[in-house]
């Protein structure tokens, strides 16, 4: 059942605003693709059903499929801290020691160069348990109370014989990343119809699982293809503004000049294109929504001041953040098909649900150094990104992205130096510049300062044969050629055929 919206009026559209009462579709989303778990709560009470994270207000949320991403801050951990001072050092002791007086002074020669804190992304059908060790205080007055920390257990690697018994990884969600996650709104469709809101300091844990049959929602997930400003097409999930991302959420801040703030239920939507921008006009252009009965109507005022971002989970890349600088259409359809009606292309899901998302391994492949060196073996990006569950984090031609190791092939090392800095936090920093390829064929330059620039630690390798009491290796980011990945069918991606595609 398609939706019927009510006309846009060509002159004044007082009737923009019964756009939210068109009846949304009634089909049903797939439930394997919608997260799945089960709340505990402080009194020691269990809510179990389909989840969605981080809400501004009720039903409103941030994450509702295993593609979405849960995002986190996190101090480096002791173990990987050490390795990447061992492989620093090449071997050598990292500590100092003096005596002065009776007393014992030591202290890290390479603590300057230390990176304090890592920012890391990993899917939710990644997931196991997240647990809260303290008590998660509200928004107010401050977000975690003293000596909270929030775990996010993954679930085992795949090692050996690729039976998912291996280690599990183990991510702590520092201050607001911990709060969005846990302190805000969560909510429980039990699959019946009933829903309820949770979230803040009454949570103690949440389990994840595949859904189980019989369950639906009602809650679809809004589903496209958006097209950035240099025509680069990236299709799957979608969230407008980060957070709303089903058929029910409202686009709304917006004016035609002659009406009320526009309020059009996405449900009621075929398509979102920007507006040719104004010369005579300094404020951010508009955009034009074409209804699914061919009505068109153009929103050129914006309410706000901000800027707005469209994400999208690309299948065959990883997360996808357009602005609307940079936007320049968005086309919503089915999954199954792409944005013209014909087939979604290489972006079609292939990890649909927990048990078809699979489980993780090591980072492994080949790193070539500027001289010629190469190195076989486990590869550390940085220092904690190991897994194929992690990402790379850059942008692209003013689109941020979080590419999935397991879609990586390839990355090389443009140039060096790489070009203008960047300035955050009151320092400044050089970006890197790199060529990442991906499994199925496309290809994007990258620039950033954490993953790709000044503030990465370096490739970390450990190599193949020589034994557990081997040492991992360190080549510093100025002396990187490329990285080589090698993806065994147990990392969830099909390795490429010898044409090199999927």
């Amino acid at each position: 059942m398609q939706p019927t919206p009510c006309g846009i009026l060509r002159h004044g559209a007082p009737c923009l605003l019964l756009a939210l009462l068109a009846p949304l579709s009634t089909a049903h989303a797939q439930p394997t693709e919608r997260i799945w778990g089960t709340v505990h709560t402080a009194d020691g009470a269990r809510h179990e059903g389909f989840l969605r994270f981080g809400g501004r207000g009720s039903g409103q949320g941030h994450a509702a499929n295993w593609t979405d991403l849960l995002l986190g801050r996190e101090n480096i951990r002791e173990e990987p801290f050490r390795v990447w001072i061992d492989s620093a050092r090449g071997g050598g002791p990292f500590l100092r020691t003096v005596e002065l007086k009776g007393y014992r002074i030591s202290w890290n020669e390479l603590s300057g160069d230390a990176v304090r804190y890592v920012r890391f992304a990993v899917p939710f059908g990644s997931v196991q348990e997240i647990i809260v060790r303290g008590e998660v205080a509200g928004l107010e007055p401050r977000p975690l109370s003293v000596g909270a920390r929030v775990e996010a257990v993954l679930r085992p690697l795949n090692e050996g014989a690729g039976d998912g018994t291996g280690e599990r990884e183990r991510r702590w969600l520092m201050g607001e990343s911990a709060l969005f996650w846990v302190g805000r709104t969560i909510e429980v469709e039990d699959g019946r119809g009933g829903r309820e809101q949770l979230g803040g300091p009454h949570i103690s844990r949440i389990e994840f699982s595949p859904a189980p049959p019989g369950p639906t929602t009602s809650s679809q997930r809004l589903y496209g293809t958006i097209e950035d400003a240099s025509g680069r097409q990236f299709t799957g999930p979608v969230s407008w503004r980060d957070w709303k991302l089903s058929p029910s959420d409202l686009l709304d801040g917006w004016t035609d000049r002659s009406s009320p703030p526009g309020r059009i239920a996405f449900g009621s939507i075929r398509s979102v294109e920007r507006l040719p921008d104004d010369t005579d006009d300094e404020s951010e252009p508009g955009i034009r929504v074409t209804i699914v009965d061919g009505e068109v109507v153009d929103l050129p005022d914006r309410t706000g001041v901000e800027t707005f971002s469209i994400v999208v989970l690309d299948h065959g890349l990883g997360r996808v953040t357009v602005s609307s600088r940079n936007f320049r259409s968005l086309r919503f359809h089915d999954p199954v098909g792409g944005p013209g009606g014909g087939p979604a292309g290489s972006a079609a899901p292939d990890e649909t649900g927990y048990d078809a998302f699979g489980n993780g391994a090591h980072l492994r492949g080949t790193v070539v150094t500027r001289g010629g060196a190469e190195y076989e073996g486990r590869i550390r990006w940085g220092t904690p990104k190991n897994t194929t569950w992690d990402h790379l984090r850059g942008n692209s031609d003013g689109v941020g992205m979080y590419v999935r190791f397991a879609r990586i092939r390839r990355v090389e090392l443009l140039e060096f130096p790489y070009g203008e800095p960047v300035r955050t936090g009151g320092t400044e920093f050089e970006q890197g510049r790199v060529r990442v390829t991906l499994l199925d064929g496309r290809s994007y330059e990258m620039t950033g300062i954490d993953d790709l620039g000044e503030k990465n630690v370096g490739i970390l390798v450990l190599p193949t044969g020589q034994g557990d009491d081997s040492r991992w290796r360190r080549v510093g980011w100025e002396d990187l050629r490329e990285v080589r990945f090698d993806h065994p069918a147990t990392s969830g991606v099909r390795p490429p055929d010898q044409e090199g595609w999927q």
